[in-house]
């Protein structure tokens, strides 16, 4: 799939040169924050909350849903890209006051950007002033494991999805204190009160809760149930839109296996750590009860994170069509989906 052809010449051509810019860019930033703002390293993240769950479970509703509240606190898609250190962040606050003095032509700018371009996407809403997914932040650390996209059909990263168990445990260490490092710089600027929780959605932490309940041992897990004769399709299907931006080529059919037998991996590791590590700081919600606002959901969800007003069904009037996934995927037929439950039993009540 990394076969030279004009697709993959394009994307190729475009998207390195951008990414090496903003990498040296963002590192110089990120070194100077010891610099110029050193207490940071002292910025605590008190008791952060991770929305775990396999793609396609819901989990961006969610997140949205949450982060629209004042309890809480996320890294939005500006952030993670142009601003992953203090003084960025500083520098873009700044130029967002000068912008509302001459009437926020930067913003409409920004504002167009996401209707115009990103809000084609087929993924889920998306747009540079919306919380995003944080495994980006790692793409400066070159330990994303989103650099796979640019390198399909090979196996360098492959450690990197059984984080837990194939990282080498000084190489897992370190890169959750980089991890730990980017939330004390977003907490230092936009929660410096501490009076906010974290919150962060992330599917590739099923393969990383271990090493996250490590870093952050006062953490909160919500994790979305939904049946995987969907999820999993939907995954393969949404790989496959990514891998259609960088290359004319189809992903082999060993491709799509590695896949389907990764997540069904993804799932058996988060179980295993919600029922060691997380077994009282987890909460399970079935996706079906999330996007038709069940009233008990909200109930559970806000005993769990001791909030309160919150009710799903006040978001989900508003946003759901905003959230629908536009790709399309086929269902795993009865027998497929009675394979993939043999190896997840845990997964068979929400199967539907």
């Amino acid at each position: 799939m990394r076969y030279p052809n004009l697709r993959r010449i394009c994307a190729v051509s475009f998207i390195i040169p951008m990414y090496i810019v903003l990498l040296v860019v963002n590192r110089v930033f990120l070194l100077l924050d010891y610099v110029f703002f050193p207490s940071f390293l002292n910025t605590a993240v008190k008791a952060p909350v991770f929305i775990v769950s396999a793609p396609r479970s819901g989990t961006t509703f969610l997140f949205h849903a949450l982060s629209k509240r004042d309890d809480f606190t996320s890294f939005c898609l500006w952030e993670m890209i142009f601003a992953p250190s203090i003084t960025q962040k500083y520098i873009f606050l700044f130029l967002a006051e000068v912008d509302k003095m001459f009437g926020q032509p930067l913003y409409w700018f920004v504002q167009c950007i996401d209707n115009k371009v990103l809000s084609k996407n087929p993924l889920h809403r998306i747009g540079l002033l919306l919380p995003e997914e944080d495994e980006a932040l790692l793409l400066w650390d070159i330990n994303s494991i989103f650099l796979y996209f640019m390198n399909p059909d090979s196996n360098f990263m492959d450690a990197y999805l059984e984080f837990d168990y194939k990282v080498p445990e000084p190489l897992r260490r370190k890169i959750m204190k980089g991890y730990r490092r980017y939330i004390q710089r977003h907490n230092f600027v936009h929660n410096p009160d501490n009076s906010k929780h974290f919150l962060s959605k992330n599917p590739v932490l099923m393969c990383k809760l271990r090493s996250l309940y490590a870093e952050f041992p006062d953490s909160r897990v919500i994790n979305l149930n939904r049946s995987p004769d969907k999820t999993i399709p939907s995954a393969i299907a949404l790989n496959d839109m990514f891998y259609k931006m960088i290359t004319s080529q189809k992903p082999p059919l060993r491709m799509v296996r590695k896949k389907k037998g990764m997540l069904v991996k993804w799932y058996q590791m988060a179980e295993d750590a919600l029922n060691r590590e997380y077994l009282t700081q987890h909460l399970k919600i079935d996706f079906h009860y999330l996007i038709n606002g069940n009233p008990t959901e909200s109930r559970r969800i806000s005993h769990f994170l001791n909030i309160q007003n919150f009710d799903l069904r006040d978001y989900l009037s508003s946003q759901t069509m905003e959230h629908k996934s536009k790709s399309t995927y086929k269902p795993l037929n009865s027998s497929e989906l009675k394979s993939v439950l043999e190896e997840i039993p845990f997964m068979h009540e929400y199967c539907r």
